[in-house]
């Protein structure tokens, strides 16, 4: 063989090489931003959730503050609200046994149209369930009472 031909075919080997090495790079550099990426979204996606969390939360302590406090609240609103928080903030939550009656009340006033539906309704409907609900609260009010009372020392709440 040749000098020139070894030198040949060294000079191809090296530019082979050479352009491996480039190949190799673009992809590590590629792999690597990637990697930061996903890095950065998921300390986005941390940070949403203890946004959602720290809302979810302070929602479920002034939904809670108003059911023992404030007339303007009405115990079955104050449930569903704080049984839709519970689902979200800890979906088990609201199956413990002292927080059932949200769940109780919940699902005995599902039926009960809200918001638009609510408006459609016809005064005598409307007032028929107001009267359910009245009926609601009244056998249930000391219980929504105290479940309202024990939220707002969970621990779950208080840790927030």
């Amino acid at each position: 063989m040749s000098t020139e031909l070894t030198y040949l075919l060294i000079a191809v080997g090296v530019a082979i090489i050479a352009a491996l090495v480039m190949l190799i790079q673009k992809q590590l550099a590629r792999a690597r931003a990637q990697r930061e990426e996903q890095v950065a979204s998921q300390a986005r996606h941390a940070a949403e959730a203890a946004k959602n969390r720290a809302y979810l939360v302070d929602s479920s302590k002034a939904i809670a503050n108003a059911i023992l406090n404030d007339d303007k609240c009405t115990l079955v609103e104050g449930c569903i609200r704080l049984k839709v928080m519970l689902d979200n903030l800890n979906p088990q939550l609201h199956q413990h046994p002292d927080y059932a009656v949200f769940e109780e009340v919940y699902n005995r006033t599902s039926h009960i149209p809200i918001l638009a539906d609510w408006r459609e309704l016809e005064r005598k409907q409307q007032r028929a369930f107001e009267k359910e609900m009245r009926a609601i609260e009244t056998e249930c009010e000391a219980r929504i009472n105290e479940a309202a009372k024990r939220l707002l020392q969970d621990p779950l709440i208080q840790a927030h």
